[in-house]
């Protein structure tokens, strides 16, 4: 009886959590130690093969963030990709937190943009199972989800059985007790697009300013070197580990050196905070000056009101 229990102990052992996983990287990369963050991130990508409980669509967006997050960090460009394109795969429209930096961000939007409309209707062949995707349910209808890699999960008669697959249009689902069909996704039907509204009547714009379009230009490229700043500060904030022998004035081996240390801390972290804020301000400051001189006209004669120029 003792064997038997410690046999099903180890079983359940075997395949941890992968919530306590991600934060257990977390924790790790939130104290700059990148390498082991990224070590415990690949033993959740290993767990998602033995889990005997629906991974939800969170959590498996919380580990892509924040693998691609540590995977800039350590400047692997290669991992960040994917764990990029993994969490697009899961769901376009959810973009990494804003604290993870615009790095991150900048690469979720390019590839979302890219994947969106690259769906495959997925539906379950035969029944005996119950099935998720990425934490979707499977029902009676099909489903169409962005081609690429997904977590299949399937709960039958004979137990669990899940494991990360690339769902794509002919692909197989060998080793599932359960067929998937993937077939592509209609595409939107063109007679049912709305009716168009006429077309406004041409307006006379006058000339855009050189002079305030630099100045908006100017400003969004100090905006950029700031956030560029801000972000080296970053990278150095997680790279330093704090343990010099002397803060303040204040050495090692007296009292005050603690609390100098964390006044070194706070200082820095702040620092970078403002680099950010200044960067984004002044972008959006500079992109806004641009946008209202290049976009958004006056119209002259006798018409009122604003053009719009641009193409959309």
């Amino acid at each position: 009886m003792f064997l038997l229990w410690s046999g099903i102990v180890s079983a359940y052992a075997a395949c941890p959590d992968v919530d306590a996983l991600v934060e257990e990287a977390r924790a790790a990369f939130a104290d700059a130690e990148v390498q082991e963050a990224r070590g415990t991130l690949s033993k959740a990508y290993e767990a998602l093969g033995c889990q005997e409980a629906t991974v939800p669509r969170e959590s498996l967006l919380a580990l892509y963030h924040l693998d691609a997050l540590a995977s800039i960090a350590d400047e692997d460009s290669k991992a960040a990709l994917f764990a990029v394109i993994r969490a697009v795969s899961v769901d376009p429209d959810a973009p990494p937190p804003s604290l993870f930096g615009p790095e991150l961000a900048s690469q979720h939007e390019t590839w979302a943009g890219r994947l969106r409309e690259d769906l495959v209707r997925v539906r379950v062949v035969g029944e005996g199972h119950t099935v998720w995707i990425d934490g979707l349910a499977l029902g009676d209808e099909p489903v169409d989800l962005v081609t690429g890699e997904h977590v299949v999960q399937a709960r039958g008669p004979q137990g669990w059985d899940s494991r990360v697959m690339d769902l794509s249009v002919g692909g197989k689902t060998k080793g599932m007790p359960v067929s998937l069909e993937a077939v592509p996704a209609p595409a939107p039907d063109p007679d049912r697009d709305p009716i168009r509204p006429p077309d406004p009547p041409p307006v006379t714009k006058r000339r855009v300013s050189p002079a305030v379009v630099t100045v908006g230009v100017v400003l969004a490229g100090a905006g950029g070197g700031a956030i560029l700043a801000g972000s080296i500060m970053e990278r150095g904030f997680h790279d330093d580990a704090y343990d010099a022998d002397s803060y303040g004035g204040c050495t090692r081996s007296q009292a005050c050196w603690a609390d100098a240390r964390a006044d070194k801390i706070g200082a820095d972290a702040r620092a970078a905070n403002a680099a950010y804020l200044t960067g984004y301000g002044l972008v959006g400051v500079g992109v806004g000056i641009v946008g209202l001189e290049v976009l958004v006209l006056r119209t002259s004669g006798g018409g009122h009101g604003l053009g719009l120029r641009g193409r959309f």
